[in-house]
C-alpha cells in the first residue's frame, strides 16, 4: 500500500523558494529530505531569507548542517 505525504504550508513554501533560488530537481527532493522535520524546514527558510545569493552548492551544504540538528536550538 503507498502511502502518500502531504506538505506542509512551510514545505509548500520551502520547495516554491528553492524553484526561485533555480536549484534542480535533484537538488530539490535531497534537500526537502533533509529538512523533514518541521522547524529544520523554518530554518532552511530563514537561511534562503537572509541569504538570496546563494548558489545551489551552498543552499545543500546549509540543508546538510541542519539535518543534523536533533532539536529546536538555533
Amino acid at each position: 500500500m503507498n502511502k502518500q505525504k502531504k506538505l506542509t504550508q512551510a514545505q509548500k513554501g520551502l520547495l516554491r523558494g528553492l524553484k526561485i533560488f533555480r536549484v534542480d530537481e535533484e537538488c530539490i527532493i535531497v534537500i526537502m529530505l533533509m529538512t523533514q522535520k518541521a522547524f529544520q524546514t523554518e530554518m532552511m527558510i530563514d537561511y534562503m531569507i537572509s541569504h538570496e545569493k546563494a548558489t545551489q552548492e551552498e543552499l545543500l551544504s546549509k540543508a546538510m548542517e541542519i539535518s543534523k540538528l536533533k532539536g529546536k536550538s538555533h
